[in-house]
């Protein structure tokens, strides 16, 4: 046990229990620092009652001893003194905090993504800007690190790299404390780890939370309009919808010029007034992340890396099948993950008649065995078209064997799949899960992601020269034609590039098709999968948002709704839904059919939103009602509405 009777010194409260030991006349505990070159001290326990032992003789030992704080930990040896000698237990403590410990306090709310009123509101998630004391008297603190123990969290460890002076406070403001607040209840409970000076310790804070302030439009987003660039790059989410100005804005990029980063820096205008929001502000990297909150609006402005568009549905959402045989597949047969991008998502999903899903040849199917050259890839985007077995391809990593396959490969263009002009055919490369054949193995391996009969792998090759005969797809086939077709053998020239191929890199690798539905044939001609690539924010691209006029708060019109309570009828408790526009006096309260008032349940000021007020059936006095028909009656400022409840028992 440890304590701290002032901020200059600990207290020692040792106990040793040694039944198990015949014959101990003496006890002793020997500490010494775990870091650093602070002096070592002993202490000898007793068993007389009278040292903090317990009652004299029974075996436990003990005894208090106050020391001026220590900066780091301590560990002790247990010696004990027996008839058959010395026994000596090494590293019997461990850890031994002789100091008390940094307290965080003052937490002040910094940022919050719901009503930005500086204050923990129910549901919303907040930055909390805190203070850390250093209540030690004599050591300072050189080293802190708080682990915040929040699984919502983005930032886990906050790492404070300035010193802290003995009996000092220290602000941190540029190192927030991020907290998802519960939807419901006034309070919030949270735990963090506290890392310092090799000593840790886990401790817990509660604060409290303001209830209401929904609506309808709380985290909605707003519609962008790209005037040039990938408009999933920005999502503007409604934060506080009582600060929303009904105006319209430009978020603009330019080169950085002045931190020299490689993504652009952005600017916030307000078109309506003129006035510049924000300015020289960094690119993020996810919507996932926490951004700047203007006008009620958190301007979610981001980059994402070269890869497969993603969604939170599926890590490549954007592979999509946009066409089965022969016919576009409708808005209906979109899935979830697969509507924003117009199709149906066949990653590790099934396509729209349950057929196929695609994959990776990797050992766990993971989707970054496709684009092991990102960066080349880029902003380009591809389909795989499925035909009459009426293209090539060579096992060109194996025998060289030529192959036919049902399949085109094209490149797409960058961002432009209704426009053909800049569209071209790719060269296939194929590698046997068994051995290389005339034809291209369908349903020859077995998928490491889910485990169904999966294709041989499938390398997309860029042309040489896609503006030439020579390097172009169709010169490729020709060759394969001229060299015998399909089950002949690809003529290689070492001295040409890639050794007679023609072909640059492979942007998609170890592609493979699965046939989940054991058709035993590849997906049916005229099926179409899209591969859609994320688009990087450059210096050139401009959007444009409007926002909508603000439903709620003091530029609001003023209403309120008084809501059927439900469950209706009910046994034990019930809530009352409650919307206000507005911040304003609230007076709630149960009627009995005689008019009698049995309950107050609101009589305070009550912020804009949604709200559910709970009852429970008692009355003022704290007793049950009894069954029957019972009034809840709203008074707003001159405003009064009554409705009916029934309460059955």
């Amino acid at each position: 046990m440890l304590g701290h009777p002032n901020e200059t010194t600990s207290e020692l409260l040792l106990q040793a229990n040694t039944e198990g030991f015949t014959g101990v006349t003496d006890v002793e505990v020997n500490l010494v620092p775990e870091a650093g070159s602070e002096p070592g001290f002993g202490l000898h326990l007793f068993d007389d009652g009278s040292h903090h032992d317990n009652l004299a003789g029974d075996n436990i030992w003990g005894n208090t001893l106050i020391v001026s704080n220590r900066k780091f930990p301590y560990k002790g040896e247990l010696i004990l003194q027996t008839s058959a000698g010395q026994q000596t237990f090494p590293d019997w403590l461990t850890g031994v905090q002789l100091r008390p410990a940094p307290v965080l306090k003052e937490w002040k709310v910094t940022w919050e993504n719901g009503r930005q009123d500086a204050r923990i509101n129910a549901g919303e998630k907040v930055h909390l800007a805190f203070d850390i004391y250093n209540p030690d008297g004599i050591n300072g603190i050189d080293s802190l690190q708080v682990i915040n123990l929040e699984p919502t969290a983005n930032s886990l460890i906050l790492i404070l790299n300035e010193g802290i002076a003995p009996g000092q406070t220290k602000m941190v403001i540029n190192l927030p404390f991020e907290l998802q607040a519960p939807p419901q209840g006034n309070m919030v409970s949270f735990e963090y780890l506290v890392q310092f000076d090799h000593h840790s310790g886990r401790y817990s804070a509660t604060l409290p939370v303001r209830e209401g302030g929904y609506h309808s439009l709380l985290r909605d987003t707003l519609e962008v309009i790209a005037l040039s660039g990938n408009p999933r790059n920005l999502l503007p989410v409604i934060a506080d919808p009582s600060l929303l100005t009904g105006h319209e804005y430009l978020v603009s990029f330019s080169e950085d010029t002045i931190n020299g980063g490689v993504d652009p820096i952005w600017r916030l205008t307000d078109l309506s007034d003129s006035t510049i929001k924000l300015d020289q502000m960094e690119v993020g990297k996810s919507p996932e992340f926490d951004y700047p909150i203007v006008d009620g609006i958190e301007w979610k402005v981001f980059s994402p890396d070269p890869g497969f568009a993603q969604n939170e549905y599926n890590e490549a959402a954007g592979i999509v099948e946009i066409a089965h045989g022969g016919s576009e597949i409708t808005q209906d047969e979109y899935d979830e993950a697969g509507a924003e991008f117009g199709g149906n998502t066949v990653w590790h999903d099934l396509n729209s008649t349950g057929e196929y899903y695609v994959s990776s040849s990797g050992y766990d199917g993971g989707v970054y065995w496709l684009m092991p050259t990102r960066y080349y890839t880029t902003t380009r985007d591809f389909e795989l078209r499925f035909n009459e077995w009426n293209g090539f391809g060579a096992y060109a990593f194996t025998d060289n064997k030529i192959a036919a396959v049902p399949f085109e490969l094209w490149d797409i263009g960058i961002n432009t799949p209704d426009d053909p002009t800049d569209d071209f055919r790719m060269i296939p490369f194929l590698y046997p899960n068994d051995s290389s054949s005339a034809q291209w193995g369908w349903a020859t391996g077995t998928d490491n992601a889910l485990g169904y009969p999966a294709s041989d792998w499938i390398y997309w090759n860029d042309p040489y020269d896609t503006t030439s005969p020579t390097g172009s797809y169709e010169n490729f086939a020709a060759t394969c034609v001229a060299s015998g077709g399909a089950g002949a053998t690809y003529p290689i020239d070492p001295g040409s590039p890639h050794s007679g191929y023609y072909v640059n890199d492979d942007p998609i690798e170890r592609l493979v098709v699965c046939d989940f539905a054991y058709t035993g044939m590849p997906p049916p001609p005229g099926t179409t999968i899209r591969f859609i690539t994320t688009k990087p924010t450059t210096a050139t691209d401009q959007f444009k948002v409007t926002a909508p006029n603000p439903p709620v708060g003091p530029n609001a019109p003023f209403s309120f709704q008084l809501r059927q309570n439900f469950p209706n009828p009910f046994n034990a408790r019930t809530q009352i839904p409650l919307y206000l526009s507005r911040d304003t006096d609230v007076r709630l309260e149960i009627f009995n059919v005689l008019g009698q008032r049995v309950k107050t349940l609101i009589d305070r000021k009550m912020g804009w939103g949604d709200h559910l007020i709970p009852w429970d059936g008692h009355g003022d006095s704290g007793t049950p009602v009894g069954s029957g028909i019972y009034f809840y009656r709203i008074n707003v400022g001159t405003f009064i509405k009554t409705r009916k409840l029934i309460l059955l028992k």
